[in-house]
């Protein structure tokens, strides 16, 4: 296994988050169609983020002997995570709780009244991912019946999913049939199915992958970025609802294969990459999900008011400015309270 690329590969990962958090978030049909479709396609190659960590942990996690008690520490410890920050953040905002039902409320949910957490869903499908473990890891050990339930997975996440909610966006049809024979049903079941997928990249052998040079995986990677944002848009057109390639792309199987592009490219295909600021970022991304939110949010309006020079690039140097900040924190200060 090469380290060193996968320690890239979560570097690459985080900062993508970072980015995401950045905006630009909201839809605009205002100025020109290139600015448009250039938003889309960014929003499109920012999606690549959070699958890539999934993957990365099915990858390196798959064949570790994780007993149900351990599995179990995991949950008690992203519940404890989840506590801890959804308060953090709460005050860090001005918010607080009012009363028992906000407190309540922010805890069982993954957003809350007066302020974002919108990004606390990962916990959620880490927890999920960590409960099915046992099952996940005694199911590996064949690899036909690893590959079919992974097929499973898949086509509910990828395919079957997608298209009973684009029929139901745009012909109002419910798709019953589908809906009730899916063995499995859930908003973040694609999260399950990324982690699935990085175990069978583990598993299987992809020799049409090792076959291929970097160039026409690269190709691949644009049109498949490409597609996702012409999907975005055909379907924000048609139904006259904004569809973001970014957040609703993660269940797209455009952001599927453009992952699985990505991560071939990093670990395969780009030669050892030794740097020690890498290694620490990549020991920390975990650490950084957590704190660069509040970071974020003061962060961001200092920096957009002094730098004009375009959106993309002040998001990308306000996304780089919290990324070192929430590095600093985590080195210094939160190395042994968030460990994972």
């Amino acid at each position: 296994m090469r380290v060193n690329n996968i320690s890239l590969l979560k570097t690459i990962a985080i900062s993508l988050v970072v980015m995401i958090h950045f905006g630009p978030l909201q839809y605009s049909y205002e100025g020109t169609k290139l600015n448009y479709n250039m938003f889309l396609v960014y929003r499109s190659l920012l999606s690549i983020g959070v699958p890539l960590f999934l993957i990365i942990s099915g990858y390196l996690t798959i064949e570790k002997d994780y007993s149900i008690k351990k599995c179990l520490r995991r949950v008690s410890h992203l519940l404890f995570l989840i506590i801890a920050f959804k308060i953090i953040y709460a005050y860090s905002f001005n918010v607080g709780f009012k009363s028992f039902s906000d407190l309540v409320y922010a805890l069982t949910s993954t957003i809350a009244k007066g302020y974002r957490v919108n990004h606390m869903w990962y916990l959620y499908a880490l927890i999920a991912i960590y409960l099915m473990y046992p099952i996940i890891s005694y199911c590996y050990k064949d690899k036909k019946i690893y590959t079919y339930i992974v097929i499973i997975v898949v086509s509910s996440a990828f395919i079957l999913n997608p298209v009973c909610l684009l029929f139901k966006e745009t012909l109002g049809y419910d798709l019953q049939l589908i809906e009730a024979t899916l063995p499995l049903q859930s908003h973040y079941l694609f999260a399950i199915a990324y982690f699935m997928v990085g175990g069978w990249l583990r598993k299987a052998e992809l020799p049409l992958f090792k076959k291929l040079g970097i160039t026409p995986l690269l190709i691949s990677f644009v049109l498949l970025i490409s597609l996702q944002a012409l999907y975005a848009q055909v379907l924000s057109n048609y139904t006259n609802t904004l569809f973001d390639p970014m957040y609703d792309g993660y269940s797209i199987v455009t952001c599927l294969f453009s992952s699985i592009i990505v991560f071939t490219i990093f670990k395969d295909k780009v030669k050892r990459i030794d740097s020690k600021f890498i290694k620490k970022v990549s020991c920390y991304t975990f650490g950084i999900y957590l704190i660069h939110w509040p970071l974020a949010y003061y962060i961001k309006p200092i920096i957009f008011d002094l730098v004009n020079i375009n959106i993309y690039i002040e998001n990308f140097i306000a996304s780089i400015i919290v990324l070192l900040i929430s590095l600093l924190l985590n080195i210094k200060y939160l190395k042994n309270l968030i460990t994972f």
